[in-house]
């Protein structure tokens, strides 16, 4: 439902997903000089069963809902340099690589709303974040710099802000899983790693 008051009554069975996958890759390869490979990489997904805008909103509901967000963002960053610098960075200064992922079986924005669910809820939500830069150089400088942050948000029923009624009898199962991992490596023959 949209903004504005509303009833909303669902019987039936209600299985949303959403899926974001962004991988991003940078290569770099110098012989003699500045090797530098940036990338960014940023994934978002949201699932909602039953949801509303703002306003009144009356929302029964008598069918399972399966609501499942995934979100991947990859940043693999490379740089080679046989001789002076290698750098491998993400948007360090930008957040990085970044996983939002959001679920929900049913979710009411602001108002005064009245819930009544009567069947199972099952939501999931997960975020995966993973960030490797790698900076190689045969004489010189290396450097690899990551940062990664992954989000993962579930929720059963969600009523916003206001005077809400929620009356629930079936089974309720929300799980949330958020994993960031930040990898740097640097190597070099000779000089600064």
């Amino acid at each position: 439902g949209g903004a504005g008051n509303e009833s909303i009554c669902n019987s039936g069975a209600l299985d949303v997903s959403s899926t974001a996958v962004a991988p991003s890759v940078g290569v770099a390869v110098s012989s003699k000089g500045v090797s530098a490979a940036i990338t960014t990489a940023s994934a978002a997904a949201s699932s909602t069963g039953i949801g509303t805008g703002e306003g009144t909103h009356w929302i029964h509901n008598t069918g399972a809902i399966d609501a499942d967000a995934l979100a991947v963002a990859v940043g693999v960053s490379v740089s080679v340099a046989g001789e002076g610098l290698a750098a491998g960075l993400d948007t360090v200064w930008d957040g990085g690589t970044t996983a939002t992922a959001a679920a929900a079986g049913i979710r009411a924005a602001s108002g005064n709303d009245v819930i009544t669910n009567e069947a199972t809820i099952d939501a999931s939500a997960t975020a995966v974040a993973p960030s490797v830069d790698v900076a190689v150089t045969g004489k010189g400088i290396s450097v690899g710099i990551s940062t990664a942050t992954a989000e993962a948000r579930s929720v059963g029923i969600e009523a916003g802000a206001g005077d809400d009624r929620v009356f629930n009898s079936g089974a309720i199962t929300s799980t949330a899983y958020a994993n960031a991992d930040a990898i740097s490596v640097d190597i070099s023959g000779k000089g600064v790693a």
